[in-house]
């Protein structure tokens, strides 16, 4: 009988001590929150998406709706060279016929962004352009004309490595050749890389000039 009592006594007592523990879980929960020591929650203790605006500090949510207002209220020329990361701004962010120009450094638009056949002479500047600008090949060559009497002419064949049958040729001696002597030249056949000089002596007397520099340009026919 007294076992039977003590056994009803053990289970009613456990079954308290159970209720407490039970009632008092909350509590305990909280008293282990409040334990943790400042700053020890770092990112990696946070799950994903867990954090939402209501869980920051006033004074966290006034500076991110300053940074937001100003993202939005850039002003007029706000954003300069400096706030812009190197090869950021490409074709679609200029405007069509936006660039003067001022905008273009000097010596920075070559011949791969020219379109064939838009420089017109309007846009070339009066006296500008020499020989090596209009021809489409040009060189020169070491000359030494022969006596030429009255009235004779002579001929040579000098070689370009460049010439066609369309093209127009023409030649000039340089200072040291005899100023008594005419030059002149063509494409001396079809299919060939070489020019025929014609020099005559257009005096009444023998020219026998000493050697000098013969250029020669060719134009495209």
């Amino acid at each position: 009988m007294k076992e039977l009592v003590r056994t009803v006594a053990a289970g009613a007592t456990g079954a308290v001590i159970a209720s407490v523990a039970i009632a008092g879980a909350p509590a305990v929960a909280d008293q282990v929150a409040k334990a943790a020591p400042k700053n020890s929650v770092t990112s990696k203790s946070i799950k994903n998406g867990a954090v939402k605006p209501a869980d920051l500090a006033a004074s966290v949510k006034a500076s991110l709706a300053k940074a937001d207002s100003a993202l939005q209220a850039i002003p007029d020329n706000g954003v300069t060279n400096p706030k812009l990361a190197d090869n950021a701004v490409g074709s679609p962010e200029v405007a069509t016929d936006s660039l003067t120009q001022s905008d273009l450094a000097n010596n920075s638009v070559g011949n791969g962004e020219i379109i064939g056949n838009s420089v017109t002479g309007a846009k070339v500047s009066n006296g500008t352009l020499t020989m090596d600008d209009i021809a489409a090949a040009s060189g020169n060559v070491n000359y030494n004309p022969p006596s030429l009497g009255a009235g004779a002419c002579t001929t040579n064949l000098i070689e370009t490595n460049t010439t066609n049958i369309g093209d127009f040729v023409y030649v000039q001696p340089d200072f040291l050749i005899d100023n008594a002597l005419s030059f002149s030249a063509r494409v001396s056949a079809a299919d060939t890389s070489q020019i025929l000089v014609f020099v005559c002596n257009e005096t009444g007397g023998t020219v026998d000039s000493a050697q000098g520099g013969l250029y020669w340009w060719l134009m495209e026919g």
